[in-house]
């Protein structure tokens, strides 16, 4: 039989070993979302002890003040940084627990809210490594004119 399939036309099936693959899933991205939250909120505690150090050297004697203004920059970028881990975990996390719920409950609605949430947090990591690759890309660009002028 040569007929084919078109799967927007068709329902796909969850079926045993489908809902025992997504039901191990959702249990590890539960731990891993639990474990960014933790994450992101040791980098915004360190950011905040690294930040007041930076402002502390600047009252030494011979300190300089623009510590300060590092100590600041420094403290925003691991804020920054910390958000970004903070979100990333809670789209998973939402994702685990929505899939947990769907799939004991054989919900669609909710299987199909915790899929928006695994796209969203995929959609987030696609930004987050573009917007990575463009800043490396600027260093790089800057190191090569800073070498150029430099000789």
């Amino acid at each position: 039989m040569d007929t084919e399939h078109n799967l927007l036309e068709n329902e796909l099936m969850i079926d045993n070993i489908s809902q025992s693959h997504l039901k191990e899933t959702a249990m590890w991205t539960k731990f891993l979302a639990i474990t960014g939250f933790f994450l992101s909120v040791l980098i915004a505690v360190g950011a905040i002890i690294i930040g007041n150090i930076f402002n502390s050297l600047s009252t030494l004697p011979g300190g300089k003040p623009m510590a300060v203004m590092a100590g600041w920059m420094i403290t925003l970028i691991y804020l920054f940084v910390a958000a970004i881990a903070f979100f990333m975990s809670l789209f998973l996390f939402k994702f685990s627990v929505k899939m947990q719920i769907a799939l004991k409950a054989n919900d669609q609605e909710t299987l199909n809210v915790s899929f928006l949430n695994l796209k969203n947090f995929y959609r987030f990591a696609g930004i987050v490594t573009i917007l990575y690759l463009v800043i490396l890309l600027l260093a790089l660009i800057g190191g090569i004119i800073a070498a150029m002028l430099g000789r």
